[in-house]
């Protein structure tokens, strides 16, 4: 028996700067689209149970006067204060247009005051520096790409990039109305010429080079889903996830869910069906607040190779359990030329697999614990190949298969035959399950629960920025409890704008919620 190996889960999760590009051709339409997908995933992160997929998060305007819409924060414990800013942006009717735009000076500074806000959050909130998550920046745009990229790469040259883990420059295409399940052929990753005469240090090039990434894609709520949703994986390289062994060798993986494991929802009950009353069946309750039970180690797991099976012959009742996809791994730890020669040998075994119609059939090993007296029960999984990855679900053995009697077939009557065949021509028929049709309604339900828990306890000393508001008292702002919201314009107009830019929370939840404050 092998010693059991640990590694930390969602350890290494970076946080999260959004740089919303408000001027033309960005549309309302566009910019309300990525403003609700984001309230979804929000809501839905901050109702998982467990360790936290993430939890920092920033958001920018990009305009002729940049400003600070969601200064860098916990989620989780400022979901109104996030939900009221979202909404500020939704409310507007139109955008920046003609020559108001932001220069590269502005985006200079919102990059920098950025950078300041993740410093003045980490310094509170974790001790050690080196403890510090990484920075992940993502801007949205519809402008050209070569320019915009132009302009970010010119101003990244100004700020510093220790802390930076990777830029995504996200370019959308237009308003598409159609969605492709497990398609990249709406998501281009492209490359865009280099800048000629705005890097003077080479060094800082590279790095710029290598951690700045460039896709296009449709402006539709499926392909912005697919990009937020990546937070949600463990982005940890510091160890692999699971290691194979097929005769004498050993494959190294690391294991993505395809799935979210509905367990981890506050409405478990209703995506799956209890044949035991006696097990508990949760109730729908959300509850940002509430403290989970974190489990911040998991194994590595350790798996043996037992046959390979013909694609047909595995009975689909008895695969169950929650599916992972296993990749090669990625982990730093390792040589460089063993990483490689692991990925070779990955997708010659995923190769071998899909040209042959086989599934690899694995068994876990079992791992020696000092307080255990006996061995525990091996696992087995089947691994299916797909599109130079591997599908891992759980196989039933013997004692987990019940038995089911032979039923027997009797004869039907002609005129039910033909009721059920008229029944079923009536339906809808469809060459592919597309997951992208079908939605239980959990966004929402999840979003009007967290509302209701911010409504009840309002807090009224964050200030809401509410874009194109003329009209408001200046008397009535508040001090920021957070860091500080910050605005950059041109020096000719700061003084006259800034006063009408932003509204009190306190005057927002006097509107909204007359009843709630005296």
């Amino acid at each position: 028996m092998e010693k059991l190996e640990w590694r930390g889960a969602f350890q290494r999760q970076p946080a999260y700067y959004l740089f919303l590009d408000m001027t033309a051709p960005m549309s309302v339409h566009n910019l309300k689209t990525i403003c609700q997908v984001l309230q979804d995933l929000i809501a839905l992160s901050v109702s998982l149970k467990g360790t936290q997929r993430f939890s920092v998060l920033g958001i920018y305007a990009l305009s002729d006067r940049t400003k600070c819409i969601f200064p860098m924060q916990s989620i989780k414990n400022n979901y109104a204060k996030f939900q009221f800013s979202i909404e500020c942006i939704q409310s507007i009717a139109s955008l920046f247009n003609g020559k108001k735009t932001f220069d590269n000076e502005q985006l200079t500074e919102s990059l920098q005051t950025a950078i300041q806000q993740y410093e003045a959050y980490y310094q509170g909130a974790v001790q050690d520096k080196e403890e510090w998550p990484q920075l992940q920046l993502i801007f949205f745009s519809a402008q050209f790409a070569q320019k915009f990229v132009k302009d970010v790469e010119e101003s990244l040259t100004a700020i510093e990039l220790a802390y930076i883990r990777q830029i995504n420059v996200v370019i959308l295409r237009g308003r598409y109305l159609t969605s492709s399940f497990n398609s990249s052929e709406s998501t281009t990753d492209i490359q865009v010429p280099g800048s000629q005469g705005i890097f003077d240090n080479e060094e800082k090039e590279n790095i710029i080079r290598s951690i700045l990434h460039v896709m296009e894609i449709e402006a539709n709520s499926y392909q912005l889903e697919s990009i937020f949703k990546n937070w949600l994986h463990d982005c940890g390289t510091d160890s692999d996830h699971l290691r194979l062994t097929i005769d004498k060798m050993v494959l190294r993986c690391d294991i993505k869910e395809r799935l979210l494991n509905a367990d981890s929802l506050p409405t478990t009950s209703q995506f799956f069906l209890f044949p035991n009353s006696n097990l508990p069946q949760p109730t729908a309750r959300v509850n940002p607040s509430s403290k989970q039970l974190c489990i911040t180690k998991v194994p590595v797991y350790t798996m043996e190779a037992v046959s390979v099976i013909r694609r047909e012959g595995l009975c689909e009742s008895l695969i169950f359990g929650h599916p992972f996809v296993a990749i090669a791994t990625r982990c730093w730890k390792i040589d460089w030329d063993e990483l490689e020669r692991n990925e070779q040998q990955f997708t010659a075994i995923v190769e071998y697999l899909c040209k042959n119609n086989l599934v690899l059939l694995a068994k876990r090993q079992s791992s020696q614990f000092p307080s255990a007296e006996k061995a525990l029960p091996a696992g087995h999984f089947a691994f299916f190949p797909a599109k130079n990855t591997l599908l891992v679900k759980s196989v039933a053995s013997k004692e987990l298969v019940m038995p089911l009697g032979e039923m027997q077939a009797k004869e039907i009557p002609e005129e039910v035959k033909m009721e059920i065949f008229q029944s079923l021509k009536n339906l809808e028929e469809k060459d592919f399950y597309n997951p992208l049709a079908v939605s239980s309604g959990l966004y929402d339900y999840l979003t009007s629960s967290l509302s209701k828990i911010s409504k009840s306890r309002p807090s009224t000393n964050f200030v809401v920025p509410i874009i194109n508001r003329e009209e408001e008292p200046a008397k009535k702002k508040k001090k920021c409890a957070v860091l500080p919201i910050s605005e950059t314009q041109t020096k000719k107009s700061r003084e006259s704008s800034f006063k009408t830019d932003f509204l009190s929370a306190s005057a927002l939840f006097k509107k909204r919620f007359p009843n709630n404050l005296e």
